[in-house]
């Protein structure tokens, strides 16, 4: 049983590339809440352990889901991926799912009682992306509203996080931070179905194949402008320029190189790049709470 979950996770959810990243951004939402609190220095480790056990449970609810969601589809068209070739079944996923559902209103109820209903916010967005809301055939025709419609779950989730040191309303500048958290999201969401012409599958949606090579990176590049853009405008200083701008100029040298010879190798630059453009964007939300 542990083999067949350690087989899953490292193949669909790899712990070692997703919780680190999770826990980064949760301090960096932490210490922007905090700031906007007035007060500085680091959150008490219990509730950046708390929220960070929650949001990684939040991700890996939304992987569950889209198993469900795309299990025909896989099992037609990518029988090697875990769950069409029996590594873990369906209803173990949703069992897990469930078990993981219950910690997280056990944290939230213990540390942070005021996040039970940004918590709650979470899990209604997700119960409609899971159905597409209730248009499936419209949006997969739609590749951008497809994504526009699923991008807000980024957002919600580090509201949530925030929410965990909630005292009284909610901070109105909470919901810059979230909307730069989107615009990442959008980053992260492109930059990892950008692909190399001899990678593509059949039947495996790519922004590359579905919108071709030059508007999907023009896409990834106005995602990114998008993010800096909300970023410097509510956390401007020279550390978030001077971030913001090294990762914009690495940016663009891959739109452009991988534009002119769109290789393997290149293509794989992206993800890790998108999720350098996500550190920086929270990180200069953290820097803000704390200068």
């Amino acid at each position: 049983m542990l083999n067949r979950w350690g087989m899953y996770q490292s193949e669909r959810f790899p712990l070692v590339r997703h919780a680190p990243l999770v826990m980064v951004t949760a301090l960096c939402v932490l210490m922007f809440t905090l700031g906007l609190r007035g007060e500085s220095g680091l959150p008490n480790p219990l509730v950046w352990l708390g929220s960070s056990v929650v949001t990684l449970g939040l991700f890996f609810q939304l992987r569950v889901l889209d198993e469900f969601k795309d299990f025909d589809e896989d099992s037609k068209f990518r029988p090697y991926r875990a769950v069409p070739r029996g590594v873990l079944k369906l209803s173990e996923l949703a069992a897990a799912g469930w078990a993981v559902a219950a910690l997280q209103l056990a944290l939230t109820l213990l540390f942070a009682p005021r996040a039970t209903f940004t918590l709650l916010i979470c899990w209604a967005f997700m119960a409609l992306m899971a159905v597409e809301f209730f248009v499936p055939e419209w949006l997969q025709a739609r590749p951008l509203l497809y994504m526009l419609s699923h991008a807000p779950i980024t957002g919600l989730i580090q509201i949530n996080v925030s929410a965990w040191l909630w005292t009284a309303g909610v901070p109105l500048e909470i919901l810059w931070l979230a909307l730069s958290a989107t615009a990442a999201g959008m980053i992260l969401e492109i930059g990892r179905k950008l692909r190399a012409p001899q990678d593509e599958e059949p039947g495996v949606v790519t922004y590359t194949a579905a919108w071709g090579r030059t508007r999907a990176l023009a896409a990834w590049l106005i995602a990114a402008s998008a993010a800096a853009i909300l970023t410097l405008a509510s956390s401007f200083g020279m550390v978030a320029v001077v971030g913001l701008s090294a990762v914009g100029l690495c940016s663009l040298w891959l739109v452009l190189t991988f534009n002119r010879s769109a290789t393997s190798r290149l293509a794989k630059l992206f993800e890790p790049l998108s999720a350098a453009w996500a550190l920086v964007v929270f990180a200069s939300f953290a820097l803000r709470g704390v200068l």
